[in-house]
């Protein structure tokens, strides 16, 4: 600044071009004054401070007749300097324009930026999910006994480790590999699985693809897993644990969600309607419970010797409680994530109303537990709405984007809540032993959410979603090209153009729910799916848990069972109290129970 306003309150008087040599050696001489502060900041001392120059550098005497001639040299100079400055400045600028230019063009470009918020959206919604191994673990081992503790929390841990392993090492290949398309950009490939892409080795596909969305999968891949874990609680054997766990998550669900989430699986191709995998994660989980549960039978002591459900309590309802506000946390973008895009008005405006849905599911859950206790036992249960909350949910996660909020808050998740109810009694009469009930709780409410596609599809978020968008003018899907018509002028009469191949020359209605104006024929689908997850995951999972317990590894030994699987299998309890309460000689726990019966007698004889 000092420089620039130095030589403004000299008047340049020529315009005569100077040698280089002179006008380095005046540029040094102003940085020098510059370093020493030298110059002053008025005009008049800026004035002295090159007349000292002049007098140094020329030898200029204020009273020599030639003085004016050498100030003339001196402004030369300085017009030399405003010169090249100003070119050096014009030229910093273009730089700048430049470097501006191509980082628009880096950051700014539309395509390029999409991919960068739906990348961060879905990691984000990811690791949120993730979170639910911990909701899934204190809602487990609160509802199960202390001394089971450990092995609950081991193996949700084990939920996370090996399924991230196995679904490296084949899972995401059978889900989502070898995905190709025809000459016509339609998808033609295996439409049972995928076979491609192995430990992600083919790194131009995964990239191409997305990390981020492996990494979304397998979050859904693990969860699974740990859902049958309630059902085979306190008695299952930990290899056998293991087994299972593996080929549920690297196989068996990997095959089912190709099935509905890859362009290639018949269940896409079908347009069925599932989501956020209440179906192909809900419905096939509660369907392994049950398998897992049956085949280990019933806990020691959980029937009474006419077989009547008696029940063991959990020994941590608050702990349950927390494991449920965690779940409903990470449930949320469990359901809005599963969109995989926020970038654009309609993806963002579609996850804000699933977060808003899946929200008021829950809420409509709770209150359906909470009033079912009341009326079937004459108590607010807290089970029950835990329970409620939970079901809520899940009976959201195939319809949420398609449906209104009105009608999952009034009647889907209320249905799906007195779904699990009504499943659950069934089983329990069935001598069925779920310890969390995680059979009922993930099949019933999924089964529900799969069905109201077929009658609660709104047409225009259905257009939206599914199809190629909505035409207000005419209040249906827009059009239908490509999806189940061949484009008008192909002709390609087969249909490589279609994508939803098995529902070839179908009409707007045809997709819709039947209280909107639907034909019934979404719903058909829509049933079949469901039955088709029934029968998969009773076949492939059966085929896991039968062959396990005929060769006698299961189920623990019945007196591992009684003294705890901590104790017997992962080196202690996981309580301290617990240890000090084992720790009591067992004839002075008789002796203080024959004493507490008795004070019970004797205030039973006073009353």
């Amino acid at each position: 600044m000092q420089k620039l306003f130095l030589f403004s309150v000299i008047s340049i008087a020529t315009a005569q071009e100077v040698s280089v040599a002179e006008y380095n050696k005046l540029l040094e001489r102003v940085k020098a004054l510059e370093e020493t502060q030298s110059i002053a900041v008025s005009s008049s001392g800026a004035r002295r401070s090159l007349l000292e120059l002049d007098e140094e550098e020329f030898h200029i005497d204020m009273n020599d007749p030639s003085t004016a001639q050498k100030l003339g040299v001196a402004r030369r100079y300085s017009y030399a300097f405003h010169m090249k400055r100003h070119a050096a400045m014009k030229r910093r600028a273009e730089k700048v324009a430049e470097h501006s230019r191509r980082l628009q063009s880096d950051v700014y470009d539309p395509s390029e930026l999409c991919w960068t918020i739906d990348n961060l959206w879905v990691i984000v919604a990811g690791l949120i999910c993730w979170f639910l191994q911990g909701g899934f673990g204190l809602l487990e081992t609160g509802g199960c006994r202390a001394k089971n503790a450990k092995n609950i929390m081991l193996k949700n841990l084990m939920d996370a480790c090996v399924g991230g392993l196995v679904y490296y090492w084949c899972g995401w290949s059978l889900a989502h590999g070898g995905e190709t398309t025809n000459e016509k950009g339609a998808p033609d490939g295996n439409t049972f699985s995928g076979n491609g892409q192995f430990m992600l080795l083919s790194h131009r596909r995964i990239e191409a693809y997305g990390y981020h969305l492996w990494f979304f999968n397998y979050v859904f891949a693990a969860t699974i897993a740990t859902i049958v874990s309630g059902a085979v609680a306190e008695r299952i054997q930990f290899k056998a644990y293991m087994i299972y766990s593996m080929l549920l998550t690297g196989i068996v669900y990997p095959i089912t969600s190709h099935w509905i989430w890859s362009p290639d699986g018949f269940l896409y191709r079908a347009a069925i309607v599932d989501f956020a995998g209440g179906g192909a994660v809900h419905a096939l989980s509660g369907v392994a419970a049950f398998v897992g549960a049956v085949a280990c039978g019933p806990r020691d002591g959980v029937f009474d010797e006419n077989g009547k459900w008696k029940g063991i309590n959990g020994h941590d309802k608050p702990l349950m409680a927390l494991g449920l506000f965690v779940f409903w946390f990470g449930f949320i973008p469990f359901n809005s994530g599963s969109g995989l895009s926020l970038c654009g008005y309609a993806s963002a405006n579609l996850t804000a109303r699933i977060v808003v849905i899946t929200t008021l599911g829950g809420c409509s859950g709770g209150v359906t537990g909470l009033l079912y206790g009341i009326a079937t036992e004459g108590i607010a249960s807290l089970e029950l709405c835990i329970s409620g909350v939970l079901a809520g949910m899940i009976a959201v996660c195939s319809c949420c984007a398609v449906v209104d909020v009105w009608a999952v808050f009034w009647i889907i998740s209320p249905l799906g809540a007195l779904a699990y109810y009504g499943t659950d009694v069934i089983l329990r009469k069935c001598g069925v032993d779920d310890p969390l009930t995680a059979s009922a709780l993930h099949y019933s409410p999924g089964i529900v959410g799969m069905l109201a596609v077929g009658f609660f599809a709104n047409p225009r978020f259905m257009s939206d979603v599914y199809l190629n968008g909505y035409d207000t003018s005419r209040n249906r899907c827009a059009d239908l090209d490509g999806l189940t018509e061949v484009p008008d002028g192909d002709e390609n009469v087969d249909g490589d153009y279609i994508f939803y191949k098995y529902r070839k020359n179908d009409g707007c209605s045809d997709f819709y729910g039947v209280f909107f104006g639907g034909n019934g024929k979404q719903l058909g689908w829509q049933i079949a799916a469901s039955g088709l997850y029934t029968v998969w995951g009773l076949i492939a999972v059966g085929a896991i848990f039968f062959p396990m317990k005929w060769i006698g590894i299961l189920r623990t030994p019945l007196e591992d069972e009684r003294e705890g699987l901590d104790v017997t299998h992962h080196g202690g309890v996981a309580y301290e109290w617990l240890a000090s309460i084992e720790s009591i000689p067992e004839a002075n726990i008789e002796k203080a129970i024959m004493i507490s019966d008795k004070g019970e007698d004797e205030e039973e004889g006073k009353a």
